[in-house]
């Protein structure tokens, strides 16, 4: 056992030594892993920043070089942002370069500002290597301002690394982590470092690059420039090279060649390259030389060199800066050691200083300026010698050439005439073509010439004027004009201007030199002016208008005598008077107005004026144009007035003549013989619809006349013959609309007698043609309605006895044997007065009796009364709802608008179709209301019928609710169906609304008030017991004994007595007798002798606070009209049933509001 237990033992202690070495184990070996993962980093990281290293030493491109460098590192790190961030002047940046994860937003291009790098102690840190290293933005000590700042670039954790160049810092390169923190590692650290310090070296080696490039563009150049100077000797070709080369390599943004004007102290712009044609030009610019202390320094040959010429100590070089504001670079431009000008360099603000490079680079291209100025001034000097020589050798042979031409094409004629040999010596050949005669001609007539060919009437003349020549000075001209014959034989005008040519040895004149001009045309001209000017001054003396010239200060320089005698003076007397010295101000107010308006409008217009005539005001339409002199300038104007004070009251008669004619309903037009519109008025426009403009020259017959030919014919030979015609004539509207005028023609004859045209007036008629049928229509129907009101006014008086009696019996024979039969009477009686009321309806408008009503029964009668007699072809269909809302009207006069729409609908589909009556409830919104015409927000029932039939044309439906109106054959219709609807539906406050399309059908919709409060529903009750009397007397007043027999004994059964009387004289007198005792009075209008009305007001007078019932036989609007006006307070149409009566006597005799209670129908 002990052995055991020491087995067991020692097995526990090697386990757990075991479990130990496994451990060391595992730990070694995660030591292992660690260090050969930090040794694969360091790997990955050093042949990163040897491909780096690598491409830099490859390739000259910065921009590429840079690019790889952060899409290596955005891989190699998994960083979602990489990018570098070059620092501006401003020490503001922009990101030059950038790689990003997907889904991550780009920065590039964007410049930030980061007001900490505007600190230059801050900005130190990072130029001694500070590295900044957030992992959490949020948690980071940093201000809030720049948490913003990089909250607003989406970055979330930040590295930041800088990069210097010779020792300032250049830029950075940072790397974010963008959607969450990150925990930046030592590795990654580092290897930022190490990529910032191969950017750095390759900024150094582009620089470098760049540098050498820089040098060897220069001395390219500066070959061209020089190249350009020997191969060229234009100074503006040379310094156009130059300044834009020079421009261009040292960076400028403006060059130009400044040429000194010593004479007139000036300095010059004369050649200019711009960087940008935005940049203000120079060019043509000159700059004061006095008081010019850069001008001073550039003369002593000093190259001036200005950062900032702001700050220059003269105003004039301080103006100049507010301009061309900048660093200034001015070399001077020098010959024989004079100075010629200079070569002016400008950097803007922006760019760098002028370093010593730049200043020997300019002046190195100034020498070269100075050579091409000294070789081109010694050019232009020999050429300048050598052009002088040759235009003065030029110019003596000119003067000879130019003498010659002179001579030989002068449209005059030149001669030399000799004073001692009276002859000419010398004569060009425009002797031939002015008089025919050729100088050899002229000179062999030698002494002769003078006699030969010079007018007899002025030969004198000549003679006297060749004398003047002896004391005539060598520098003095002289003209004489006189006639010379042609060869042909006419004579022409000459004007000669001469002069002494020669002088003898003693100073005497010998010869002359001359020079005659054609004047033949001037002296015809100055002869047709001269007539002219007759013939204006007889117009203007004889003229009856008024003609007169005024010039810009409103003076008188012209006038004649018909404007003088306005004003009661002469002619002469104005002249040089303003038109204020003469007019009233008023009137020369309005003439100075519309002269200044031709004066400034240069151009002539057409007034009305007025003046004062021998106490007369006078108008007068004036015509004023402009007078111009030579210059084409107005200096005056002319008006012409003439007096058209008769003529402007004759057109004043004239136009109210016509506006009578246009206020005039009727159509009045004139046409000549061959029926050609002369005069077209408005009348004419309303009545056919044709414009004046569309009517005048046209033929009437192009029109509007359908009437025969012979009518027309026979009222052309009566009017030409008699003077006159008149009759009817049917003709067409514009709109095809056809209308009957009554016609009335009068010829019309001019002064002569002679026939001119023929006056016509038209009165349309058409309306009172149709009323005159629809007026013979309404007598017949008048006729049927008399005789059917009689019938009707004998029936009633028949039927209300039995229908009293039979409420009677009904209250005595309770059994039930009797009742039913007693309900068969009365049911019959009732509807014997229906069909009697409906034929009142017809006949006179009788009023109506409304009770609430479901539309579904009368909907089931018309649908009856279809069925039976309309024809088979025609479907018919209903749909009604089960919840449609029940209405207040008279079922009889629903029937009578339904039946009405159903026949219609017949009519249109002759050969067949579907005819659909359907109803819905509706409430009607204030948008719906403004749809519709005359209707009102409230609850609807909405029926409608609609048809498949032939349609309703657009121009008809406009017309279909009109009285008499119809589209049907005569005896077909009477134009009354659509219009009973009409005034139905309006009664109730209802609208309708129609639908139809040609060829496709028709849908009228009616809209009925639903009845929704039943508490408005008449009272009326068949509790006889609530309905007794109080002991009252009532007068009944009747024609019909039986009705006075049985309204005697229902009133005493139900507690009321009662006086009788069977006309209106008994009544009265019975009144009279008793007005102490009677309460109230039923009283009948239809009765011999004195009828209801008049009895009614004979009983008012009597007594005004009477009560009355009235009744009738013949309940038509009218009466119940007439009735109310009578002073009754309420109606009873026969035959009424003993409740209605009793209710009726009840409420009057309690003071109720009948109006409102019951009988709100028949009052």
């Amino acid at each position: 056992m002990r052995d055991e237990q020491k087995t067991k033992q020692q097995l526990i202690e090697e386990l757990a030594t075991l479990r130990q070495s496994f451990s060391n184990l595992e730990k070694l070996i995660s030591q292992q892993q660690a260090q050969q993962t930090v040794l694969q980093q360091q790997t990955q990281r050093e042949k990163l920043i040897a491909q780096i290293a690598g491409r830099i030493r490859q390739s000259l491109d910065l921009t590429e070089i840079l690019n790889t460098a952060v899409q290596e590192v955005q891989k190699f790190l998994q960083a979602e942002r990489v990018f570098i961030y070059r620092f501006q002047a401003d020490w503001s940046g922009v990101v030059t370069v950038e790689s990003t994860a997907d889904r991550i937003t780009s920065i590039l291009g964007q410049t930030i500002t980061d007001s900490y790098f505007a600190d230059d102690n801050r900005r130190k840190l990072y130029e001694q290597n500070r590295i900044q290293a957030i992992a959490d933005i949020y948690t980071a000590d940093l201000c809030a301002c720049h948490v913003d700042l990089l909250a607003n670039l989406e970055i979330r954790a930040n590295l930041v690394v800088p990069i210097l160049q010779d020792e300032q810092l250049w830029g950075l390169l940072v790397v974010n982590q963008c959607q969450k923190p990150r925990q930046w590692q030592q590795w990654e650290i580092d290897l930022m470092v190490q990529l910032a310090t191969q950017v750095s070296i390759a900024l150094q080696q582009s620089q470098l690059y760049q540098r050498t490039q820089h040098l060897w563009q220069r001395e390219q150049a500066l070959n061209r420039v020089i190249q350009s100077i020997r191969n060229c000797l234009d100074l503006e070709t040379i310094f156009s090279t130059a300044v834009k080369e020079i421009a261009q390599l040292i960076q400028a943004q403006q060059a130009v060649i400044v040429q000194y004007l010593p004479q007139q102290q000036l300095w010059l712009h004369i050649t200019e390259y711009r960087e940008s044609p935005n940049l203000p030009t120079a060019l043509g610019t000159s700059i004061p030389d006095v008081g010019n202390h850069v001008a001073k320094r550039l003369k002593r040959l000093e190259v001036v060199q200005l950062e900032d010429p702001s700050c220059c100590s003269d105003e004039i070089n301080r103006q100049l800066a507010q301009t061309y504001g900048g660093a200034w670079l001015l070399i001077p431009l020098h010959f024989n050691s004079q100075i010629w000008g200079s070569l002016s360099l400008l950097r803007n603000r922006h760019s760098l200083p002028w370093h010593n490079e730049d200043i020997e680079l300019g002046k190195t291209v100034a020498d070269q300026l100075s050579i091409a100025i000294e070789q081109s001034t010694l050019l232009t000097q020999l050429q300048t010698e050598l052009t002088q020589r040759q235009q003065a050798e030029a110019a003596v042979q000119q003067k000879q050439h130019f003498v010659q031409k002179i001579v030989e094409t002068t449209p005059d004629i030149i001669y030399i005439y000799d004073l001692v040999e009276q002859r000419n010596v010398y004569i060009n050949h425009q002797m031939v073509e002015i008089l025919g005669y050729s100088s050899c001609a002229v000179q062999s007539m030698k002494e002769k010439v003078l006699p030969s060919l010079i007018h007899p009437d002025d030969i004198n003349r000549i003679n006297a004027h060749l004398q003047t020549f002896q004391t005539l000075q060598d520098e003095e001209v002289i003209e004489i004009e006189y006639r010379m014959k042609h060869a042909n034989g006419q004579w022409h005008w000459l004007n000669s201007r001469e002069c002494v040519f020669a002088r003898d040895t003693n100073g005497l004149p010998v010869q002359i030199l001359g020079t005659a001009s054609d004047i033949s045309e001037r002296k015809k001209a100055e002869l047709a002016l001269w007539e002219t000017q007759q013939h204006l001054q007889a117009i203007l003396e004889n003229s009856p208008a008024a003609i007169y010239l005024i010039d810009s200060q409103n003076k008188h320089i012209l006038v004649n005598r018909s404007y003088a005698n306005l004003l009661s003076t002469t002619p002469e007397t104005l002249i040089g008077k303003s038109i204020y010295e003469v007019w009233s101000s008023e009137i020369a107010d309005t003439f100075a107005k519309n002269n200044q308006q031709v004066f400034q409008e240069n151009q002539a217009i057409e007034v009305e004026e007025t003046a004062t005539h021998a106490q007369e005001v006078r108008t007068y339409i004036t015509i004023k144009f402009p007078l111009h002199n030579a210059n084409g300038i107005p200096y005056a104007v002319c008006g012409i007035s003439t007096d058209i004070t008769e003529r402007k009251q004759a057109q004043e008669k004239i136009h109210e003549q016509a506006a009578l004619i246009d206020v005039a309903t009727d159509a009045i037009m004139v046409h000549d013989l061959e029926k050609r519109i002369l005069f077209w008025n408005r009348g004419a426009e309303y009545l056919y619809g044709w414009t004046t403009e569309e009517s005048l020259g046209k033929k009437t017959d192009e029109f509007f006349c359908r009437a025969a030919a012979s009518q027309l014919l026979e009222g052309l030979n009566n009017t030409i013959k008699t003077g006159s015609w008149q009759g009817e004539l049917e003709q067409v509207t514009k709109s095809g609309r056809e209308i009957i005028v009554a016609s009335r023609w009068t010829l019309v004859q001019n002064q002569f007698g002679q026939t001119q045209s023929i006056l016509i007036v038209n009165t349309d008629i058409t309306e009172k043609k149709q009323l005159e049928q629809q007026f013979l229509r309404a007598q017949r129907l008048e006729s049927i309605g008399t005789l059917a009101s009689g019938m009707a006014h004998d029936l009633n008086n028949l039927l209300l006895p039995i229908l009293m009696s039979l409420q009677l019996l009904e209250k005595k024979f309770s059994d039930p044997q009797t009742q039913p039969l007693l309900k068969i009477l009365e049911t019959n009686v009732q509807r014997g007065a229906d069909l009697i009321k409906q034929v009142l309806s017809f006949a006179k408008g009788a009023s109506s009796k409304r009770i609430i009503l479901h539309l579904k029964h009368i909907v089931a009668e018309i649908q009856y009364i279809i069925q039976q007699t309309f024809p088979k072809s025609i479907e018919f269909t209903t749909e009604l709802p089960l919840d449609l809302w029940p209405v207040y009207a008279d079922p009889t006069q629903l029937q009578q608008v339904l039946m009405n729409l159903c026949i219609n609908a017949r009519d249109a589909m002759p050969y067949g179709g579907s005819l659909k009556i359907s109803a819905a409830n509706q409430f009607i919104d204030e948008f719906s209301a403004q749809k519709y015409f005359e209707a009102k927000v409230g609850y609807y029932v909405m029926v409608s019928v609609v048809d498949n039939g032939i349609g309703i044309a657009p121009e008809v439906l406009e017309r279909i609710f009109e009285p008499f109106f119809t589209t049907k054959e005569i005896g077909k219709g009477t134009g009354l169906g659509l219009s009973t609807v009409m005034g139905i539906v309006k009664s109730y406050g209802g609208f309708i609304n129609v639908e139809s399309s040609v060829g496709q059908g028709s849908r009228f919709q009616i809209y009925f008030p639903a009845f929704t409060d039943t508490q408005q529903q008449p009272p009326l009750t068949h509790d006889y017991e609530l309905l007794k009397g109080n002991g009252e007397v009532v007068l009944v007043v009747d024609d019909e004994l039986s009705l006075l027999q049985i309204t005697q004994t229902s009133l005493f059964n139900y507690n009321y007595q009662m006086l009788s009387a069977n006309n209106g004289v008994d009544a009265i007198s019975v009144y009279v007798e008793h007005k102490n005792q009677i309460s109230a009075a039923l009283i009948d209008l239809m009765m011999p002798d004195m009828d209801g009305i008049i009895t009614i007001r004979t009983l008012q007078k009597i007594n005004p606070h009477l009560k009355i019932i009235a009744m009738s036989g013949l309940a038509t609007n009218e009466k119940i009209a007439e009735a109310t006006s009578a002073g009754v307070k309420a109606f009873l149409p026969k035959p009424f049933t003993l409740s209605e009566l009793l209710t009726t006597l009840s409420l009057l005799l309690n003071q109720e509001p009948i109006d409102k209670k019951i009988n709100n129908d028949y009052i």
